[in-house]
């Protein structure tokens, strides 16, 4: 379902991307040169940072598509309700606790982020630019979950299970080398342009 009675309630996301086209596709360029650029972080850590901003925010639409990203580049998906729960406690690896901690201090109290907090992130051995990463990667993602909050987009949930459950029937080993071979793939223009086929369709039958 969605709030804005024009836009198409089976469409979702899609809909209103299609109903609201204004900045989409600079916003799809963004996401892929963002999580599938180079970076000092892989692909797997960036759509894992992805889901876990919008499990905290309680975006399920958001958090469950991109639980699916994560599980396609080898993440463990087992380790999010952990996760949520506390980083410190959670089965995350030692190495990456001092990035969530800060994404998860930046997505829910991001006035109260200190020196400390970026320095904590360095000395644990990240870059600068890892983290300058990480941070665009936050504020994408709190923006796209209000995106997805503001029309009111539900989050599709037996759809993105089925979708998880094909994806783990690939061993870890061949979903980790996609950290590799896909830098440099545009799968978010992908859907861009096949919304625009779509409209072109719609508009064609019209």
């Amino acid at each position: 379902m969605t709030y804005f009675p024009s836009v198409d309630d089976e469409g979702g996301l899609a809909g209103v991307f299609q109903r609201f086209p204004r900045g989409v596709d600079s916003l799809l360029v963004f996401h892929d040169e963002l999580l599938r650029g180079e970076s000092d972080l892989t692909v797997g850590q960036r759509e894992l940072i992805a889901a876990y901003v919008s499990a905290l925010n309680d975006c399920g639409f958001c958090f469950q598509a991109h639980r699916v990203y994560s599980a396609l580049y080898g993440i463990d998906v087992e380790l999010f309700d952990g996760l949520v729960e506390d980083v410190d406690t959670s089965d995350l690896d030692e190495e990456l606790k001092p990035l969530f901690r800060y994404v998860r201090k930046l997505t829910l109290k991001p006035a109260r982020l200190e020196q400390d907090d970026v320095d904590e992130v360095l000395d644990a051995g990240f870059s600068e630019e890892a983290l300058h990463d990480a941070v665009l990667v936050v504020g994408l993602f709190n923006l796209m979950n209000r995106i997805l909050f503001g029309h009111g987009v539900d989050d599709h949930q037996a759809r993105y299970g089925e979708r998880l459950a094909k994806v783990l029937k690939t061993p870890v080993e061949q979903r980790e080398e996609r950290n590799e071979t896909d830098l440099g793939s545009a799968p978010y223009q992908a859907f861009g342009r096949a919304l625009a086929d779509d409209k072109k369709s719609d508009n064609t039958e019209e």
